[in-house]
């Protein structure tokens, strides 16, 4: 059986796109209704046409939303980080003689379980100290996190998507189907 890994096309760097796209559409979303229904509150006395008129440019900035974040975002195709129109590579003279040592993450620092042999038996719970010039890193913050889980699924996000929108294509042709039954009924 093949997985979704396996599939060429949600595999591929605009994959990841599409799936940061419709999850920042989410804020960008409730951003835009939180800044209108002040307005549409304000203008509640006024013609219904004005109240349209807001409503219709809160739905054109929604569209305008996922276009722009498509073409700000960045996705390095080989499954590498997501940038936001920023490089993340590490300075010219990072590994230069007498520069100091890189930042390990916690879960690369050697621990005390790992330098135990299988009869040596003395504190396990004692937590390893990296060795000294050697800083360790923060453990991931959740925007790190939420960027790492979108790339793991980043295709299923997609599928479902299209999914939703499969749903409600048919959704739509069965009403107009049936509107189109009515109306020849009527007749």
């Amino acid at each position: 059986m093949t997985s979704l890994a396996d599939v060429p096309l949600l595999d591929s760097a605009s994959c990841m796109r599409v799936a940061l796209v419709l999850l920042h559409f989410l804020w960008q979303g409730a951003a835009v209704c939180l800044l209108v229904l002040p307005a549409v509150l304000l203008l509640r006395r006024a013609r219904p046409e004005v109240r349209y008129h807001v409503w219709l440019v809160a739905l054109l900035l929604m569209a305008v939303c996922p276009l722009a974040t498509y073409l700000y975002i960045d996705v390095v195709p080989s499954g590498g980080p997501v940038t936001y129109g920023l490089e993340t590579a590490l300075p010219a003279d990072a590994m230069a003689p007498g520069s100091p040592l890189p930042a390990f993450a916690p879960s690369e620092v050697v621990t005390t379980a790992d330098l135990l042999g299988p009869g040596d038996m003395r504190d396990v719970t004692t937590p390893a100290t990296p060795p000294s010039g050697v800083e360790t890193l923060p453990p991931p913050s959740l925007l790190e996190r939420l960027r790492e889980v979108s790339q793991q699924y980043a295709s299923h996000i997609v599928l479902l998507y299209l999914a939703g929108v499969t749903l409600v294509l048919l959704r739509l042709t069965a009403g107009l189907i049936g509107g189109g039954r009515l109306r020849r009924r009527a007749e």
